[in-house]
């Protein structure tokens, strides 16, 4: 008994720091944009190496950079004469739901691995699939090889994310400004509750978004004021009574 309890206080003295945080998980960091994408590159042809076909799940949050990363990819391990096909898992909601068609997803995954079209999807060395929650196997409906998670700060994943809504017709910029105006504790709850982070136990890969887009957009604080900005392009402003604004920075819209 006393040898059992000497090993759980070894354990736990291994994994915790001075200040009684756990000590860092397995997977690596890129703490910026264009390593994540070299570190990836390096990984894919690590595993191309020893099998014929890899596959990648890239998760992250709305507006994390999902997308970019994953044509980035593409375009990176195509100068390692690789090709990749990118499945998002967008195009695999069911109608009027918030729930995927897992069985039509996971059957793609499997056609493509056959050597199958689906579609406009074309099988290739390296099948990406990009979209919230594709760390957790079930989604995808097997063990990735490569399972990589993209971070970004929250002021430009909410910038982001206000431009898509507008592009897509879902809400104008002036409205959605209009809305985290309008914020209380409450609903500051609900979102961070929204917006936490996944457990990254599994994760192999997370890659810090430091990328700074001529063209992107900003959402920033100032004064009393809640601003939305596109380079050379649109910019919306509304009012922030003075008891809303540390709402706002909870949520992590710096002040600029």
């Amino acid at each position: 008994r006393n040898e059992d309890e000497q090993q759980i206080r070894e354990i736990r003295s291994s994994l915790e720091l001075e200040d009684g945080e756990v000590a860092d998980q397995t997977f690596e960091r890129a703490e910026n944009f264009e390593e994540g994408v070299a570190l990836l590159r390096e990984k894919i042809k690590a595993h191309l190496a020893e099998k014929k076909s890899v596959l990648i799940a890239l998760s992250g949050k709305t507006g994390s950079g999902k997308t970019t990363l994953a044509n980035e990819l593409r375009r990176g391990i195509g100068e390692d004469q690789f090709d990749t096909t990118v499945v998002s898992t967008d195009n695999f909601y069911l109608p009027d739901s918030e729930n995927l068609d897992l069985e039509k997803l996971h059957a793609t995954i499997k056609k493509l691995q056959q050597g199958e079209h689906v579609g406009n999807l074309t099988p290739a060395e390296i099948i990406l699939v990009e979209g919230l929650q594709t760390i957790e196997d079930e989604t995808i409906g097997q063990k990735p090889d490569i399972r990589t998670y993209i971070s970004v700060p929250a002021n430009k994943r909410f910038a982001a994310r206000l431009l898509r809504d507008e592009h897509v017709g879902f809400r104008s910029v002036k409205e959605s400004l209009q809305k985290l105006t309008e914020l209380t504790p409450e609903t500051v709850a609900a979102i961070e509750k929204f917006e936490a982070d996944p457990s990254l136990d599994n994760v192999d890969v997370v890659v810090n978004n430091d990328r700074e887009g001529a063209d992107e957009p900003e959402l920033y604080i100032s004064g009393d004021t809640l601003t939305f900005s596109v380079p050379g392009g649109v910019t919306e402003s509304v009012k922030v009574e003075s008891d809303k604004v540390q709402f706002l920075e909870q949520l992590g819209i710096q002040r600029k």
